[in-house]
């Protein structure tokens, strides 16, 4: 008799990763097409500078070392790297998250066949 467990949210995640990945990276460049002007130097400045953003910013880092603790879990369970998503988190993390679960699903899903 074989136990069938519930699938877990990283095995959901991970089975939906290039929806995702895809589905964010088209909603960002909608969003941001018309503004391209305000991600120059300046606009860069003030994403580092003003008092409410590096607020924010150290907040962010908080939630993404804890995002990065099960991701450490999750990759030494299943044997993949995940330092190659470490770029990506001062300014798309979410690009590198949706990656690692894209990356992941290929690798777990070549593994069961």
């Amino acid at each position: 008799m074989s136990q069938h467990t519930a699938p877990t949210l990283t095995d959901r995640l991970s089975a939906k990763s290039g929806i995702l990945f895809w589905g964010f990276t088209a909603c960002l460049v909608a969003l941001n097409v018309w503004r391209l002007e305000a991600w120059g130097l300046d606009g860069f400045r003030v994403y580092l500078t003003h008092a409410i953003m590096q607020t924010t910013l150290f907040d962010f880092a908080w939630v993404l070392a804890i995002l990065l603790v099960f991701i450490h879990q999750d990759a030494r369970r299943h044997q993949l790297t995940y330092w190659w998503i470490l770029p990506t988190f001062p300014f798309m993390p979410t690009l590198g998250l949706l990656a690692y679960f894209w990356v992941r699903h290929r690798k777990v899903s070549s593994t069961k066949s």
